[in-house]
C-alpha cells in the first residue's frame, strides 16, 4: 500500500511539474469534470447493481444450506468471503468519493483568491507556486480514483466467482 501511495504521489508531482507552466485552469477543470466525474458516476452505479447481487448471493447460499446441498462450514466460508468482498467494495467506493471531493475542492480553489489567506511560498523565490501544489493534489487524486476503480472491478469479479461456487 505504501508503494502505491508513493507511486501515486510521485505521478502527481511528475504530471504537475511537467504541465505547471503550460496547462491552464480551463483544461484541468474540463479534465476533472468530464473524465473524473464520469468515472466516479460509473463506479457508484456499478456498486448499486452489485449491492443487490450480494444480497442475492447470501440468499442463494442460505437456501443451498437449508436444502442440504452445502455443509455448514462451506456456508460460513462463502458468507465470510462475500462479506469481505462487500466490505472491500464499500471501502473502495468511499475512497473514490473522498478522492473526487478532494480533487473537486482543489479544482475550485485553484483560481480562487481568498484575501485573508496569503500563500506562504513566494513564486519568485521558490518553485512551489500555488498552481503547482494544487496541481499535484489534483493529479494525485485522478490516478488514485482510477486505481480504486480497478480495485472495485476486481472485487466485483471475485464476488461473481463466489456466486459461481
Amino acid at each position: 500500500m505504501i508503494k502505491k501511495s508513493l507511486l501515486l504521489l510521485s505521478s502527481g508531482i511528475f504530471l504537475s511539474a511537467i504541465t505547471a507552466k503550460s496547462l491552464d485552469y480551463a483544461f484541468i477543470k474540463d479534465l476533472y469534470f468530464n473524465f473524473v466525474s464520469i468515472v466516479a458516476g460509473l463506479i457508484l452505479g456499478a456498486v448499486g447493481v452489485f449491492t443487490s447481487s450480494i444480497t442475492i448471493i447470501y440468499t442463494y447460499i442460505n437456501k443451498k444450506h437449508q436444502n442440504g446441498d452445502i455443509p455448514l462450514e462451506k456456508k460460513l466460508h462463502l458468507n465470510q468471503i462475500a462479506k469481505d468482498i462487500s466490505f472491500e467494495i464499500k471501502e473502495n467506493t468511499l475512497y473514490t468519493i473522498y478522492f473526487y471531493c478532494t480533487g473537486l475542492l482543489f479544482v475550485v480553489l485553484q483560481n480562487t483568491d481568498i484575501p485573508i489567506i496569503e500563500w506562504p511560498f513566494k513564486p519568485e523565490y521558490t518553485y512551489l507556486s500555488k498552481k503547482l501544489i494544487y496541481g499535484i493534489i489534483i493529479f494525485t487524486c485522478i490516478p488514485s480514483m482510477i486505481l480504486t476503480t480497478v480495485d472495485t472491478i476486481n472485487a466485483m469479479f471475485k464476488l461473481q466467482e463466489v456466486g459461481d461456487l
